[in-house]
């Protein structure tokens, strides 16, 4: 058992008054602190249903671009919500694909209040082929699956396209 001197208890019990103002005010602060206004600002994915209710996903003909990227447009109307489309992702959802030619790929729309920064683009998304499992040797034959996924990974697929 460790034991401490009188003396630092003393130094401790001086220093006390110091930390539970120094605690005090950050509590008071913390309603402006920059965690509190990102998290307010982003916030998970959206849930399937409150995308319904709002009206739903389109979503536009997907190309390449001459650099490669794949793009697919996307449209929403979020103004039913009281939020605004803040951003877009669009990975591949797995990595093991049951059958030949056929990825699937995840989009996830994160909003946040109407006074946030967007911090990328909901126009449309743009997903390296690069970084798709297996490498892509021929575009036309491959079909990709579009699911809509919230953070804990309940999927409802919403489409498939071709290049």
């Amino acid at each position: 058992m460790k034991t401490v001197s009188v003396k630092a208890k003393a130094s401790v019990m001086r220093k006390f008054p110091e930390l539970a103002a120094v605690l005090g005010g950050a509590l008071v602060l913390s309603a402006c602190s920059p965690v509190r206004v990102f998290s307010d600002a982003i916030r998970p994915p959206m849930e399937w249903s409150e995308i319904v209710a709002a009206g739903g996903i389109q979503t536009g003909q997907a190309y390449r671009d001459n650099n490669g990227i794949m793009w697919l447009p996307v449209s929403m109307d979020l103004s039913s919500t009281g939020m605004k489309c803040l951003r877009v992702s669009l990975d591949q959802s797995d990595r093991l694909n049951n059958e030949n030619s056929v990825y699937n790929l995840d989009l996830q729309i994160f909003a946040g209040s109407r006074t946030a920064t967007a911090d990328g683009s909901c126009q449309q998304v743009p997903i390296d082929p690069l970084t798709l499992t297996p490498v892509i040797a021929d575009y036309s034959r491959v079909t990709f699956r579009l699911w809509y996924r919230n953070n804990v990974l309940n999927r409802v697929q919403i489409g498939e396209f071709r290049l």
